[in-house]
């Protein structure tokens, strides 16, 4: 063998020592990447607590409700190497003691802004009516529009949807001696052996719905709120069903709700 043979094959050997030294490179820095992307969560669980200050346009009745999450207020959906995390969409309304609606005081995600959230995309006011049931009666009694991406609700009862705890702080203005707060909450896909994704469609678990009430306000009093039933099944008429049967999870995504005046 001459040396422009030897030569040859020395290259030849050469080359595959430096692709396989390459490919491991490669393949270690691809198992790094992909260990980083399936860490990465698009909207991660806030620690800290949110404080939402809505305007109403008064300065009678102030008053905080707290809201603390409690240990199904979240699950994870993992589309690829992402986390994204499923949080419920919540409304508190006002009442007076026959049951009558008087106001909406705060309602998550209805800014017309719906970003990744598809279904919201999908259904639009739809979605409101499916997801709480209860203060969506309760608006069509009165004639009051659902909030649409058209015509989305103002910041002045409306904010992106809390990923957390948070303080809920406004000014009730002028209300009746004694009255209700009631509180919906409802979290898409929170399935169980009773509410099936075949059966309940993207909502899984009815909405659960809590009360206060109040009357005779004192200054620095607290009131909490406390479960009173759930909203109906997603294919059923929109109403109030009392009791919890079939319901599980959908009850601990809180810990506790306190108006503060």
């Amino acid at each position: 063998m001459d040396s422009r043979s030897r030569d040859c094959g020395n290259d030849k050997v050469k080359v595959k020592i430096f692709m396989r030294l390459h490919l491991k490179k490669a393949i270690g820095f691809l198992l790094i990447l992909l260990t980083i992307l399936s860490s990465c969560a698009i909207n991660r669980i806030s620690d800290k607590k949110t404080v939402i200050t809505l305007d109403k346009g008064t300065t009678e009745n102030p008053v905080t409700i707290s809201l603390t999450h409690g240990p199904h207020w979240s699950h994870k959906l993992k589309p690829g190497p992402f986390v994204i995390h499923i949080y419920p969409q919540v409304v508190f309304w006002l009442e007076n003691d026959a049951g009558d609606f008087i106001e909406t005081l705060y309602i998550s995600g209805a800014n017309g802004h719906y970003g990744n959230n598809s279904t919201k995309r999908k259904l639009d006011d739809k979605f409101f009516s499916m997801c709480f049931p209860v203060w969506a009666g309760k608006l069509k009694q009165v004639n009051q529009p659902l909030p649409t991406s058209s015509n989305p609700y103002t910041d002045a009862v409306t904010t992106a949807t809390p990923q957390g705890d948070f303080d809920l702080k406004l000014n009730l203005g002028e209300i009746p001696d004694s009255f209700k707060i009631l509180f919906e909450i409802n979290k898409s896909s929170d399935y169980n052996a009773v509410y099936t994704k075949d059966n309940s469609d993207w909502v899984g678990q009815p909405s659960v719905v809590y009360a206060v009430e109040i009357c005779d306000i004192k200054s620095d009093s607290t009131y909490y709120f406390e479960p009173v039933g759930h909203g109906s099944r997603i294919s059923d008429k929109p109403e109030f069903v009392e009791g919890f049967e079939g319901v599980d999870s959908a009850l601990e995504l809180v810990e506790e709700i306190r108006v503060v005046f």
